[in-house]
């Protein structure tokens, strides 16, 4: 130290940094100096992994730049000083916050440390690489094929188990990857965690743990703290059941935007490709961390909580990936199914031969509007159109044990989905039967029938509200609305288009619309409807199996194929109103194509299979 740091004076103490799960930080501590001192950890490492040297020369090359970083002493690569690689930097005084939500801030405070992290991640991504001497800190172009080959290659150099969503990731990425965006300096692990905050204003002084800095794609960095929004955090459950409204910490758009702003970008294309990257790299490093906990090489005994850790942020991918997908694909193919109808049979060419003044672009925001509208009014009066309806009674003060465990089984389980404590509600009904219901999965209710809690065991009647709670974590109800919105868009473009060509083309009517609109209208809108109720049934029935391997995972699978099996011996449920059906877990016989629900027979089967 003496020797490479100027004006350093001895005697000198050294104390570890608590946490951290990558390279092992001390505090040297002087009489008149405290200096930092971060290494590699022992032991056998991964290909790439812990390089503190280039951590080092990345924040040497910053500290001349808008962006916050502690300045450098020195670096030493002679592994025969301490047994590894380390470099010594500035000792900057500031706060740690690793609790995504702050809880001991204000809400004008979380905010302001929120947008500032957007905005230093947007100076960071400011930083010509040329003009700080980094221009090969990392390969020109192909960042993303070259990022997930890399963390592809680290995950199963880490693998202790088979995970099929990995799997899944690892072919469905590189089909996927946006047009090259050019390189800048990417972070690689920007997040609230590695940011130190002003000791009394809420602002950022230093960007910390640059080990995975690299050349590339400025949206990777932003991806990867957005995952938060979905529940992907290394401290806590992230942001995926926080009050925005009531903390004061900006949504994702808000975040995103602030982000944009300061970067200059007026859109973000592709978005949801960033953050199932994110959260697949994440899944992988995860991993790593897990296996060097395992090896006995870790830099916290922390490590060894990761068991499960790779799985469920793999799998979260999967199922935003699969929820784009289903979203995405239901519109393109209406959309698709329209074009080729009218094209086929010439609609629009047939439509100006005969002088018919149809708006198709003004038809179709029209039905959009009131196609959604209803949908959503539908949706946000969903809890009380369901209490009502059922005569739902929520438990406020448990007035007996069975009550009490109920709330206790449902606040325990929405805790482990990373979801805000839902409304719990009983209602009286001889059939075993249950829903779940609400505008937001912060603001869902849960409610079982009496005919459930007589006719099964605590184990099952576990299950049940298990399922329940998974329907709300995965924000079954609002997909559901989104579908809804977009088949009754088309249900009454289709439907208007219909009644328009009957009142022109055979009824002769050539100014407004005379009676034919208006009953050809009803009758197609009924017509289609039909058409259109096969779509969101078809897409009930994949959630409700979604739902079962949520409720297997917070209540035990057997529990939940018991629970199923009482329901299948159990006599046929009673009617529920339509806008509880589809959420149900037991919503009675109907015709296949028209059920909300798998047969339990194949449900039952589902969950057998599964591992």
């Amino acid at each position: 130290m003496a020797e490479h740091v100027e004006g350093f004076q001895g005697p000198l103490t050294v104390k570890q940094f608590e946490g951290g799960q990558s390279n092992p930080t001390f505090q040297l501590i002087t009489p008149s100096v405290t200096y930092v001192l971060r290494k590699q950890p022992p032991g056998e490492l991964l290909p790439s992994a812990h390089q503190v040297d280039r951590e080092y020369r990345v924040m040497h090359a910053l500290w001349d730049t808008p962006v916050p970083v502690p300045k450098m002493y020195c670096l030493c690569e002679d592994t025969s000083i301490i047994g590894t690689k380390f470099y010594v930097m500035e000792m900057i005084e500031g706060r740690l916050f690793t609790e995504t939500h702050l809880p001991s801030l204000t809400n004008e405070e979380r905010r302001a440390i929120y947008l500032d992290l957007a905005r230093v991640m947007a100076l960071l991504h400011a930083v010509d690489p040329d003009a700080v001497g980094l221009s090969e800190f990392g390969r020109p172009g192909n960042y993303y094929e070259r990022q997930i080959g890399r963390w592809s290659k680290q995950y199963q150099a880490s693998k202790t188990e088979q995970i099929d969503a990995m799997d899944t990731l690892m072919a469905w990425l590189p089909d996927n990857i946006p047009a090259d965006a050019g390189s800048v300096i990417v972070h690689g692990d920007f997040r609230l965690g590695n940011v130190l905050i002003h000791p009394t204003e809420p602002k950022i002084v230093a960007v910390l743990d640059w080990e995975l800095c690299t050349l590339g794609d400025g949206l990777a960095d932003l991806g990867y703290v957005c995952q938060e929004y979905h529940g992907e955090s290394y401290e806590d459950e992230g942001l995926a059941s926080v009050d925005f409204e009531a903390t004061g910490i900006p949504t994702e758009a808000e975040f995103v935007a602030e982000y944009c702003k300061h970067a200059g970008r007026d859109k973000i294309d592709k978005w949801h490709f960033y953050l199932i990257y994110n959260m697949f790299r994440s899944a992988g490093i995860i991993q790593g961390v897990y296996k060097r906990g395992l090896d006995g090489n870790a830099s916290s005994a922390k490590a060894l909580e990761y068991k499960e850790a790779a799985r469920t942020r793999s799998e979260r991918a999967v199922a935003l990936l699969e929820e784009i997908a289903l979203f995405l694909g239901t519109n393109i193919a209406i959309i698709a199914l329209i074009s080729v109808v009218f094209r086929l049979f010439g609609f629009e060419g047939f439509l100006a031969e005969n002088g018919v003044d149809l708006n198709l672009q003004a038809l179709l925001v029209y039905s959009a509007v009131v196609g959604f509208a209803g949908s959503f009014i539908s949706l946000a009066l969903s809890k009380t159109m369901a209490k009502r309806s059922m005569g739902v009674q929520i438990i406020e003060q448990p007035s007996s044990q069975t009550e009490r465990w109920i709330l206790e089984t449902v606040a325990r389980q929405a805790e482990q989905a990373g979801i805000s404590m839902p409304e719990v509600g009983i209602f009286d009904s001889p059939s075993p039967n249950a829903f779940a219901t609400g505008w937001n999965k912060n603001a869902a209710l849960v409610a079982v029938s009496t005919g459930l809690l007589r006719h099964m065991e605590r184990g099952e009647v576990e299950a049940v509200l298990a399922h329940e709670v998974s329907h709300a974590a995965n924000g079954d109800m609002v997909t559901l609305s989104l579908i809804q919105g977009v088949v009754n868009t088309f249900v009454i473009f289709l439907s208007r288009i219909v009644g328009h060509l009957v009142d022109r083309l055979v009824f002769k009517v050539e100014r407004g619309h005379g009676p034919a609109f208006w009953i050809v209208s009803m009758v197609a809108e009924v017509v289609f409807g039909m058409l259109a109720m096969v779509i969101v049934m078809w897409f009930s029935r994949w959630r409700e199996f979604r739902a079962d391997e949520g409720g297997a995972a917070l209540a035990g699978k057997q529990n939940m194929i018991n629970a199923l099996r009482r329901l299948q011996s159990a006599s046929d449920a009673e009617p529920m109103p339509d806008e509880m059906r589809a959420l149900a877990i037991n919503a009675g016989k109907m015709q296949a194509m028209f059920s909300s629900h798998p047969p339990l027979e194949a449900r039952i089967a589902a969950l057998e299979s599964s591992i």
